[in-house]
């Protein structure tokens, strides 16, 4: 008997509460969208760059434009990368007009593509620089502008073919590029 009772209080607590609410809630907001994560990234409706949540003037979390992706290119998981673009190693292998730069190829993997020039008349790959916007390439890297390369061969005024760990829209990864030698 005291099983069934037992086996009876408890039918009836979980019937109550799988029956959800009785009343309406005035405080129910259907429409309401939480905050984003601060550090989260996102592209943009039209693909054209990447957002970030950030804290706003007024203290609210909103995505923020961060970065606009360079012609030809296209925001896709957060990031800065093309599809459509040929793989490449150096820039001989490019069409006039394209010049071989890095790029974001997913997530976690960075290849070097060739892409319409991010600053057309910038400083070309192999020669000192001071931030990425002097460089034809769109980088900065080591205070020389990027250029890829598979040797020493491939790199113009006495800078050294190396392996550069650089990290490109978040994501951190090992490209070949010609960098003035280290002291």
């Amino acid at each position: 008997m005291l099983k069934l009772l037992s086996f009876s209080l408890l039918f009836a607590l979980n019937v109550s509460l799988l029956s959800g609410c009785t009343e309406p809630n005035p405080d129910y907001d259907p429409d309401f969208v939480p905050p984003c994560k601060l550090g989260s990234v996102q592209c943009s409706d039209d693909l054209s760059s990447i957002m970030a949540c950030q804290v706003t003037e007024d203290d609210t979390r909103e995505f923020i434009t961060t970065r606009t992706c360079w012609e030809s290119t296209l925001c896709s998981d957060g990031f800065c990368g093309s599809d459509a673009a040929d793989t490449c190693s150096v820039n001989a292998e490019c069409d006039a007009g394209l010049t071989c730069t890095a790029l974001p190829m997913s997530r976690n993997d960075l290849g070097t593509f060739c892409i319409t020039s991010p600053n057309p008349l910038g400083l070309e790959g192999g020669k000192a620089c001071s931030n990425a916007s002097q460089c034809i390439s769109g980088y900065c890297f080591r205070s020389t502008c990027f250029t890829p390369c598979n040797d020493i061969n491939d790199c113009p005024f006495d800078s050294e073919c190396v392996e550069l760990n650089v990290t490109i829209d978040g994501i951190q990864g090992k490209i070949n590029g010609c960098a003035i030698p280290a002291d």
